[in-house]
């Protein structure tokens, strides 16, 4: 009797450890599929997806709390002809660090993301005035303005931002997208490595 009761409680332990076991590992596969499933695969930033849901948070706080935000389109100036040039490659590598130099200057509850190509997106939340995302443009440009040195050339990277600034009157996050890129041209067009606010 000893026995069968010793040998019943082993085996239930056993059933126990080895469904926690699987449980845990389960979890860790799911984690990692919804992690990659809203991140981009070069970067680790947040992709387009997951910054639409969070832009549509955001712009819902915005019309519930009478507050102001912002978006900020920024686009790599001539970066398809850096990969014409030297190669995807590189490129990437560029992105990257270029990644890390944003994240250093951004507030930590701020979210930068990649929308893809060398369009990047950040969603300020909570700002005071739309001075507050004039500096953290000027941030961004510095911090952009930079070079690289591949196979004795040296290569100038800049950017060209577009600041939409969110409050009530805003109607959607479509909207608002679209009126950060067309911000963005506007710096463009008006010579690179600059913001544009509307």
């Amino acid at each position: 009797m000893v026995l069968i009761i010793t040998g019943g409680f082993m085996f239930a332990t056993y059933v126990i450890m080895t469904t926690t076991k699987q449980s845990q590992q389960l979890t860790k596969v799911n984690d990692r599929l919804e992690h990659l499933a809203c991140h981009d695969n070069l970067t680790g930033l947040p992709n387009r997806m997951f910054l639409l849901q969070q832009l549509e948070r955001v712009l819902s706080q915005v019309h519930r709390k009478k507050s102001l935000a912002a978006i900020m389109f920024i686009d790599i100036d001539n970066f398809k002809s850096i990969n014409d040039t030297f190669g995807h490659d590189f490129g990437d590598q560029c992105l990257k660090s270029l990644t890390k130099n944003m994240m250093s200057v951004l507030r930590g509850f701020d979210i930068l993301g990649r929308l893809g190509g060398d369009e990047f997106l950040v969603l300020i939340n909570e700002i005071e005035s739309p001075n507050q995302t004039a500096i953290i443009a000027h941030k961004l440009l510095e911090i952009l303005d930079t070079q690289y040195t591949v196979k004795n050339d040296t290569i100038s990277i800049s950017a060209s931002i577009g600041v939409y600034i969110l409050s009530d009157q805003t109607e959607s996050s479509k909207e608002a997208i679209i009126l950060a890129d067309r911000a963005m041209y506007q710096a463009k067009e008006s010579g690179k490595n600059r913001f544009v606010i509307i």
